[in-house]
């Protein structure tokens, strides 16, 4: 995600979409700032198990200042499943 000017951001909410009364939460990713040099690391999320039974991931974190945001998973990190999946129906920014 991109914005035109800096945001100040403390949470984001990911939601996986839904396949066959399944959800698709990917098993490892990153969520990543960019801060006008390069990509800071917010939160890292692993889980090897995976889980069908989750709709969101909610991450609160120390507020930071940027103008894009990404969500990235490595390769083989999808649902146990489909692992190459990536598969996100909605990301929501909060402030603090």
């Amino acid at each position: 995600m991109a914005w035109e000017e800096p945001q100040v951001i403390a949470r984001v909410d990911v939601y996986w979409a839904r396949s066959r009364e399944q959800f698709q939460a990917s098993r490892r990713y990153r969520l990543e700032a960019w801060d006008g040099d390069g990509w800071r690391v917010l939160f890292v999320h692993e889980d090897p198990a995976g889980t069908v039974h989750v709709t969101r991931h909610s991450v609160s974190f120390v507020p930071v200042v940027t103008s894009r945001l990404r969500v990235l998973q490595p390769a083989g990190g999808g649902p146990l499943q489909r692992p190459d999946l990536m598969w996100v129906a909605e990301v929501e920014v909060y402030g603090p």
